[in-house]
C-alpha cells in the first residue's frame, strides 16, 4: 500500500533545554541552494528555526508569550530532562502549528497537513512513560499518522557518517551527555551526564576578567567566546586551574595534529583605514565578521602569536580589545569530560569493541565549535588514558630483535609495534571522528549542531523510502496504542 503522505515533506524537531531546532523539509528547501553539490545530492538544510524552549502559564492557561504579569515563565526541559510534561506538550503543539502554518495558512481545516511525518530527537533522560505519553499526544491530539523518535546519540552517529561503535560527547550549556554507541545504537545503561557545560567557560572567564575588566557583562563574555579570536591553543595545559597555557613538552603531544588555522579573508578592506561598504552590502557575511576580519588582517601574525586582539561585541556595537584571557577558561570542563569518558568506556565489557570506541570519539554541541577545543579534549584523553610502551622498554626490545634477527622465523616481526603486553591493554590509540566534508553549509557553522544533520539524514532514509519498521504508523497505533513505540526499531 502506498504511503499516505508526501515522501519528500517531513518535520524534524530537536528539543533542547535552552532552544529547540526545527525544520520542515519540503521539495522546495530540499532542492534549493544546490551550489557546491554538483546537482547530485540535494543539500540537507541548516535548521530554519531556533526557538527558545519556554512557555508561560498563569495557573489556568498556557501561552507562548507573557500576556500579563500573572503569567510565569516555565522551562519544560532542564539539563535534557522533561520536568514539566504538560508544558512541554503545549510547547510542541505551538511549534508544530506555527511551522506548518508557514507552509499552509489553513492548518485547522486541512486534515492532510497532519500527514506530515514527524521525527522527534529524544534525550536519554526521558522516561518510558514520558515517551509513551508523547506518542499518545502526537497521534491523538495533533493527529499525526506517522511518527518517529530518534535518540540523540543515534542521530549523532548518522551525522558523522553512520559510526557503528564510538562515544558521543554532547556539550550543552549546563550539562554534558556521554553516550556510548555500540553497533549503531546508544547503550542506555552506560549513558550518563555530568553537571558541567559551556557555561563553565563563561564563569571562569568572568573570574579572569574580574580585576582587569570588572565591568564586563555575561553577554560580552559570551560574545567573546563565540568570536574567532577565542581559541584553545596547542600548548594548552588543563592542569592549571586558571586555564593558563604552557608548553609541557610531553612526548604524547606528538600524537596530536597541529591546529588548522582559520582562513582570514580580506573582504571589505581597501586599505588600513577604509572599509568597502559596497563589499559589505553584497557579502553573505554579517558586519561583525567583516569588522573582525578587517582588524585581524591588519596584523601579519596569527591570533595565537598576538598578546592582544579585538572582537566585535554585538551587545555594545563596538570593537573590544582582549588579552591572553581569550586562550583560557576551558580547563575545568575539559578535565571533567576526560574523567567521565574514561569511567564510561571502562565499563564496556568487550575489549575489542572498547578499543574501536576509543578510536571514534565524537564531540558535538556549540562549545565544540571553539577553535582548538576538540583537539584539547583529545590531548587530555591521550594524557589520561593512552597506553604507551615506555621508551626504554621499546628501545631494549628492538635492540634484542635486531640482535637476533637471523634466528627469527618469517612472519614474526614485531620490531615496530607494541609488545603483546601492551597490545592487550586499551586504549593504545585515541582518535576523533572527523565530520563529513560534503555539507558545505554545515561546514561553515563548525558542525556544532551535527545531531540535527544526522536527524535529517535518518528522516530522508526512513520517510523517503517508507521504512515503516522504524516509525509508528496510524495502523500500528490503532493496534497497540502508545506502547507501539516499543514495536519499532529506535
Amino acid at each position: 500500500m502506498a504511503p499516505s503522505f508526501r515522501q519528500e515533506t517531513y518535520l524534524i524537531i530537536q528539543p533542547g533545554s535552552t532552544t529547540t531546532l526545527v525544520e520542515l523539509i519540503t521539495p522546495v528547501n530540499a532542492n534549493s541552494n544546490t551550489a557546491g553539490y554538483n546537482n547530485e545530492e540535494p543539500p540537507y538544510p541548516l535548521p530554519t528555526y531556533s526557538i527558545p524552549t519556554e512557555v508561560y502559564y498563569n495557573d489556568i492557561h498556557y501561552s507562548t508569550t507573557k500576556v500579563d504579569p500573572t503569567y510565569k515563565k516555565i522551562t519544560p526541559i532542564i539539563n535534557g530532562e522533561i520536568v514539566d510534561l504538560d508544558s512541554f506538550k503545549f510547547f510542541l503543539k505551538s511549534v508544530f502549528k506555527s511551522v506548518v502554518l508557514h507552509y499552509n495558512s489553513n492548518f485547522d481545516n486541512t486534515p492532510s497537513l497532519t500527514n506530515f511525518p514527524l521525527l522527534l530527537v529524544t534525550n536519554h533522560k526521558w522516561s518510558f512513560l514520558q515517551l509513551e505519553t508523547l506518542v499518545q499526544f502526537f497521534m491523538e491530539q495533533i493527529g499525526l499518522n506517522n511518527l518517529m523518535f530518534l535518540p540523540s546519540g543515534a542521530a549523532c552517529s548518522s551525522g558523522f557518517g553512520s559510526v557503528a561503535n564510538g562515544i558521543v560527547i554532547d556539550i550543552g550549556k549546563h550539562k554534558t551527555d556521554l553516550i556510548p554507541i555500540l553497533d549503531y545504537l546508544p547503550i542506555k545503561y552506560l549513558t550518563t551526564s555530568i553537571d558541567i557545560g559551556g557555561a563553565d567557560i563563561n564563569k571562569n572567564l568572568l573570574k579572569l576578567f574580574a580585576d582587569r575588566h570588572p565591568t564586563w557583562s555575561e553577554e560580552r563574555v559570551e560574545n567573546l567566546k563565540k568570536s574567532n579570536i577565542f581559541e584553545v591553543l596547542l600548548t594548552f595545559n588543563s592542569d592549571d586551574d586558571d586555564g593558563q597555557n604552557h608548553n609541557t613538552n610531553n612526548v604524547m603531544d606528538t600524537n596530536i595534529n597541529t591546529f588548522v588555522e582559520n582562513e582570514q579573508g580580506s573582504l571589505g578592506k581597501n586599505d588600513e583605514d577604509n572599509i568597502d561598504v559596497a563589499a559589505i552590502v553584497t557579502s553573505d557575511k554579517d558586519t561583525r565578521q567583516i569588522l573582525e576580519e578587517r582588524e585581524r588582517n591588519k596584523n601579519t601574525k596569527k591570533n595565537s602569536e598576538l598578546g592582544e586582539n579585538t572582537f566585535f561585541d554585538a551587545s555594545t556595537n563596538e570593537l573590544v580589545i582582549v588579552g591572553e584571557e581569550r586562550f583560557k577558561g576551558c580547563g575545568n570542563l575539559i578535565r571533567s569530560i576526560s574523567k567521565q569518558v574514561g569511567m564510561v568506556l571502562q565499563q564496556v565489557p568487550d575489549i575489542n569493541k572498547r578499543k574501536v570506541m576509543w578510536d571514534n570519539v565524537m564531540i558535538v554541541g556549540n562549545t565544540s565549535s571553539i577553535t582548538g577545543f576538540k583537539e584539547a579534549v583529545l590531548r587530555q584523553l591521550i594524557k589520561d588514558y593512552l597506553v604507551q610502551e615506555p621508551a626504554s622498554e621499546k628501545a631494549q626490545r628492538e635492540k634484542e630483535f635486531y640482535a637476533n634477527a637471523a634466528n627469527k622465523k618469517k612472519g614474526r616481526y614485531i620490531g615496530h609495534v607494541l609488545s603483546l603486553e601492551y597490545q592487550n591493554q586499551v586504549p593504545t590509540s585515541i582518535k576523533l571522528v572527523k565530520p563529513p566534508e560534503y555539507f558545505p553549509d554545515w561546514k561553515k557553522t563548525g558542525y556544532g549542531e551535527i545531531i540535527f544533520l544526522g536527524a535529517e539524514i535518518v528522516a530522508k532514509q526512513v520517510f523517503g523510502h517508507y521504512n515503516d519498521q522504524f516509525f509508528i504508523t496510524r495502523d500500528k497505533y490503532n493496534k497497540y496504542g502508545p506502547p507501539a513505540i516499543w514495536n519499532v526499531i529506535m
